[in-house]
């Protein structure tokens, strides 16, 4: 029994070695968060925090942490001009699927009510043909909704798109030039 369990921490073991490396290199050295927004080398949280690199200078470092404010204050004013221009577009889709959304948790509550006593019961079968009937009619309306919503947003996300390339641009400019 002693030598089964041992054989089976070793096999455990070896497969965790092997699996670390696979898994570091299925991300390719890139974080799970927006790795757009961070600039490798210029870390502005750690800056902001007052946790310096010793190569810096103290105008490198002002510097450094003026591009990283700038930046995210373009990136900020960006999203809430986003926010504001779609917010009409966004309450019209929302009313547009509320009902719609109304209609299907409803039939699925008639549903799990009526097929929580008896399954095979022909009240269970008949809510389940309602639900099905209710998910054919509304799902569609829900996504021309959707495809509505989402043309009527695209022009805001494009220039919300641009400010922020834009942002990152100049912020990559404002890194080079403190840093040379």
């Amino acid at each position: 029994m002693n030598i089964l369990n041992t054989r089976r921490l070793v096999t455990a073991g070896l497969m965790l070695t092997l699996a670390v490396p696979s898994s570091a290199m299925a991300h390719r050295g890139h974080h799970h968060g927006h790795p757009h927004f961070r600039q490798r080398g210029v870390p502005c949280h750690a800056l902001e925090a007052g946790r310096t690199p010793a190569r810096f200078t103290a105008d490198q470092v002002s510097a450094l942490k003026a591009a990283c404010t700038t930046r995210d204050a373009a990136i900020k004013q960006a999203n809430d001009t986003f926010k504001s221009d779609t917010a009409s577009a966004r309450a019209t889709f929302q009313a547009a699927i509320a009902p719609l959304k109304a209609d299907i948790k409803a039939a699925r509550q008639a549903r799990r009510s009526a097929c929580s006593a008896d399954r095979s019961s022909q009240a269970c079968m008949d809510a389940r043909s309602a639900y099905r009937t209710t998910l054919k009619t509304d799902l569609p309306q829900i996504r021309e909704a959707f495809r509505t919503y989402k043309q009527a947003v695209r022009p805001a996300a494009k220039t919300r798109n641009e400010a922020i390339r834009a942002a990152l641009s100049a912020f990559r400019q404002a890194v080079k030039a403190a840093l040379s």
